[in-house]
């Protein structure tokens, strides 16, 4: 048989019928379990989302911080280090700002364990500190942050072999 279209709907044979029939009931019931599947992995992305916002709610204050810390040490550095002036006050504010930054590091570190995501690797302000204190030849100040650093899963072991050697492998 031949179907023919009108201005409105398309005539099929019966057969045919009964075939569109068929698969609107397996269309039917593929798009309940997909409803399910679907309702499902909105809840979890919803979830999902509420505990990224609660993630970012709590971190974003301090890794603003932390960096604001870190690009005043970067900006910086290059003046002291031009001017070989490690005891000045922009040297001494360097500092503190590397220590801030270490702090923030470790608040950070908290956080990312708290919501199971994945740590900071490493900071400029242990290697600007440790490099610090090296050029004032405060050899055991420099350890101290290195050991810090290793502590937090900062690899600067390196540096703390080369400052143990400087120092002649004797910590008071």
């Amino acid at each position: 048989m031949r179907s023919y279209k009108s201005r409105y709907f398309c005539v099929l044979p019966l057969g045919h019928y009964a075939i569109i029939i068929n698969n609107m009931n397996i269309f039917k019931k593929i798009a309940d379990t997909t409803c399910n599947n679907y309702s499902d992995e909105k809840a979890e992305r919803e979830i999902n989302l509420k505990q990224h916002l609660a993630y970012e709610k709590e971190m974003r204050p301090v890794f603003n911080k932390y960096m604001k810390s870190l690009d005043f040490i970067k900006n910086n550095w290059t003046y002291i280090y031009k001017n070989k002036d490690y005891n000045g006050k922009l040297a001494k504010r360097i500092e503190k700002e590397c220590w801030n930054a270490i702090k923030k590091f470790e608040d950070l570190q908290i956080i990312d364990k708290k919501y199971n995501k994945e740590c900071l690797k490493g900071s400029k302000a242990f290697t600007q500190l440790a490099i610090l204190y090296e050029r004032r030849n405060d050899f055991e100040s420099a350890i101290k942050v290195c050991n810090k650093a290793i502590s937090l899963g900062v690899d600067e072991s390196q540096r703390i072999t080369r400052l143990l050697n400087k120092l002649g492998g004797k910590l008071s």
